[in-house]
């Protein structure tokens, strides 16, 4: 790689910092239905049309970052090599409250009915995907197979992110009146025997 194209690199990866910065300060401020691309540009100080070289809309911006945090996700989980698949959830569930107490305003307002239904639906999405990956990878050792895995991995996936995602929304509800630690464990005693149904 050149050193030009590595400037270039950099500058992009620093244009889409600042505008999921603004992003994330207009969210703080008003509702998501209520953010315009207009409004982000010149939060970010930059014109319209160099938004769009980076994003055809403020869902793919959002979509961009959670994506980029589910990266980060996977490449820690990981490093887990040979566990169980309830320690991927303990540890996925954990990881996903840390976060969501750290951007708690923006997690309220998406998951909220200020927020965008298909901002939710791919969350749900990225996170049932990314189960289903973790579990078929870290599997028990010796490996273990549920007795049928087209419905298990398919139907653990899809339940352990929806109950994610409907724990986080009441936690932030209540003010999140628990820390990350005691939701991620109040979260495990619900799912993890499910868990055990389909890996004994």
């Amino acid at each position: 790689m050149t050193t030009s194209s590595v400037g270039t690199d950099r500058r992009i990866q620093r244009t889409q910092q600042t505008l999921r910065t603004a992003l994330l300060e207009l969210l703080a401020e008003k509702d998501y239905a209520a953010v315009t691309v207009q409004d982000i540009a010149e939060r970010a100080n930059i014109g319209r049309a160099t938004f769009y070289l980076h994003y055809p809309d403020k869902e793919h911006l959002l979509l961009a970052w959670m994506e980029q945090i589910f990266a980060e996700l996977r490449a820690y989980v990981g490093e887990l090599a040979g566990v169980d698949a309830p320690t991927v959830v303990t540890t996925l569930s954990r990881l996903v409250f840390e976060h969501v107490a750290n951007h708690h305003e923006l997690y309220h307002t998406l998951l909220s009915e200020r927020g965008s239904a298909m901002i939710v639906v791919r969350m749900r999405d990225l996170l049932a995907g990314f189960v289903e990956e973790q579990v078929r990878i870290q599997t028990c050792d010796p490996p273990c197979e549920p007795p049928d895995p087209a419905v298990a991995y398919g139907l653990l996936s899809q339940h352990t992110a929806g109950a994610l995602l409907t724990a986080v929304n009441w936690w932030l509800n209540t003010e999140m009146a628990y820390t990350p630690a005691e939701m991620a464990e109040l979260y495990q005693q619900l799912i993890l025997p499910g868990i055990s149904q389909f890996f004994p």
